[in-house]
């Protein structure tokens, strides 16, 4: 009868008392129809148990370590097994009459007295349970667990190479998976054995859902605002304008476009144009209006007043920073998410609303504001403030952890439910927008980091901002804000040094204590609702 050796001695170790990167899964969910069961839970929670013991508590993986540190890994962990009695002799026999495994094995591994020292293979353990106790899904989740394990850096990033004995049980676990994928954002690619060197060249093991395509985009003409009369001119003959230079730039560019808007009066062009305002402001059509007023000659505004529609619009779209590096090879590379979505305001538009690809007009584009400040915005900044406390770099890493991932998800649908009464949202429609946030701030590749989202914290915990308006709201329809809650008192304690507002909000949270920041940053009052 074999011994269940490896469980007996990891059995002392309780999975709660390890670090948050081993210990902050969801060892529950599988799939819209399977959860796992307590004794499937509790194998992985033993396998991450032996995954920490060996790449933590003996020797610390590092990124790029040297082949020689897994050795000393090894012989710890052998160690540690004879330390708990283990007085078999588990040695690999050589025997030179089987030569292709003779072969195979003194190639790769050392061998002294014909024969392999145990020691070379005792980083193996395997979940010895009985027929249709559902091993294939916990396999299928410990995968997943890995890749997490991998993307926080706890564990080197090998291959995953699934055998079976037999061609219905590969097929049985095809479908598993798809099962399993159908349900989560981050999806298991499977490939033939006989496409591995293309997988491997490609790193397309694991794969979050979403697609990636390069345009040139050519036909373009650029001018600096150093040319004003050149830009006048293209503002005569253009069909379309739109801003996206910073709502604090919006001063300088409006006496080119006052400019421009006046060489149309003088060459009497009857059709309006629209100038799509892409900026981050309070009333942006009206604020900019005001700056136009100002820098256009007299005898040109009423025609500015009805030949120039000020389009108000809903920008969600996440675009990374790009790197000097990046920068430099190409000045004009720019990277964006797949969604291309921009809900603006019908209201404001002059004459025939232009049809453009991913340009929705609404009636009441107010509600989508406040769907995009308190579902995206505040979204985004419950992540990264909780991600800033658990000591991750990147939102995608915040929202991989799967504590994290919980309360985010749990914010959302407080202030969708307050969004759903008050704007009459369908619940479906919502509930699709947070899926779709949830599987944004998970891409990788847009780099986002926690700095960037959570920077300015005095500003974003206004009584009108994404967290304490969130809050508000809830509280308005009848819901307890609890995981909003959470986010805000994340974001009370954001202390990053190279934050000057962060460090101001840290200074009167020690001086004058948590309820001088509720009080005089949050508006609200700490003894009350």
């Amino acid at each position: 009868m074999p011994r269940i050796f490896l469980q007996d001695i990891i059995e002392d170790l309780r999975f709660e008392n390890l670090p948050a990167n081993w210990n902050s899964f969801d060892l529950e969910s599988f799939s819209k129809s399977k959860k796992l069961w307590d004794y499937q839970k509790s194998a992985l929670e033993n396998a991450i148990k032996v995954l920490w013991k060996y790449f933590e508590d003996f020797v610390d993986y590092q990124e790029g370590e040297r082949l020689e540190v897994n050795g000393d890994r090894k012989k710890r962990f052998f160690n540690w097994y004879k330390d708990n009695r283990l007085e078999e002799n588990l040695d690999i026999k050589l025997d030179k009459r089987k030569r292709n495994i003779y072969n195979l094995l003194t190639e790769y591994y050392p061998h002294e007295d014909k024969k392999i020292s145990y020691e070379h293979f005792i980083n193996r353990m395997c979940f010895w349970m009985a027929t249709g106790s559902g091993k294939s899904l916990v396999i299928i989740k410990l995968i997943q667990l890995l890749k997490n394990l991998i993307r926080r850096g706890e564990i080197p990033p090998y291959d995953i190479l699934v055998l079976t004995h037999r061609d219905d049980l590969i097929e049985q676990f095809k479908k598993l998976v798809d099962e399993f994928n159908y349900a989560n954002e981050t999806k298991i690619i499977l490939k033939e054995l006989k496409d591995y060197p293309e997988v491997k060249r490609q790193q397309t093991l694991f794969e979050i859902p979403h697609s990636y395509r390069e345009h040139i985009i050519d036909k373009v003409k650029a001018l600096n605002t150093n040319e004003p009369t050149k830009i006048e001119e293209e503002i005569g003959k253009a069909n379309i304008i739109a801003t996206a230079v910073g709502a604090k730039n919006l001063p300088f560019i409006a006496p080119l476009i006052a400019k421009g808007m006046a060489l149309r009066a003088k060459k009497e062009v009857e059709e309006p144009i629209n100038l799509i305002i892409c900026e981050n402001l309070p009333e942006p059509a009206k604020t900019f209006k005001k700056y136009l007023k100002e820098e256009i000659e007299e005898g040109y505004k009423n025609y500015l007043d009805s030949h120039l529609g000020l389009v108000e619009a809903v920008v969600s779209r996440m675009v990374p920073v790009i790197s000097p590096d990046v920068q430099k090879k190409d000045p004009t590379f720019i990277m964006a998410e797949e969604f291309n979505e921009l809900p603006v305001d019908k209201k404001g538009f002059k004459g025939t609303i232009p049809r453009i690809k991913g340009i929705i007009p609404y009636e009441n584009l107010f509600a989508y504001e406040e769907r995009k400040l308190f579902t995206h915005n505040a979204g985004h900044a419950i992540c990264a403030y909780l991600g800033y406390l658990r000591g991750y770099k990147y939102i995608w890493e915040a929202i991989e952890d799967e504590k994290i991932h919980k309360i985010v998800r749990e914010a959302l649908k407080e202030t969708g439910e307050a969004l759903i009464k008050k704007h009459k949202f369908k619940k479906e429609e919502q509930e699709a927008h947070i899926d779709d946030l949830i599987q944004r701030f998970a891409n990788q590749s847009l780099k986002d980091t926690i700095k960037r989202v959570a920077r300015d914290p005095i500003r974003k915990l206004g009584p009108r901002e994404r967290l304490i308006g969130s809050a508000n709201l809830a509280y308005q329809y009848g819901i307890t804000p609890k995981n909003i809650s959470s986010g805000i008192a994340a974001a009370i304690f954001f202390d990053e040094k190279e934050d000057e507002e962060a460090k101001k909000l840290t200074r009167m949270r020690k001086e004058e204590g948590i309820d001088a920041v509720l009080q005089k940053i949050c508006q609200i009052n700490p003894r009350g609702k």
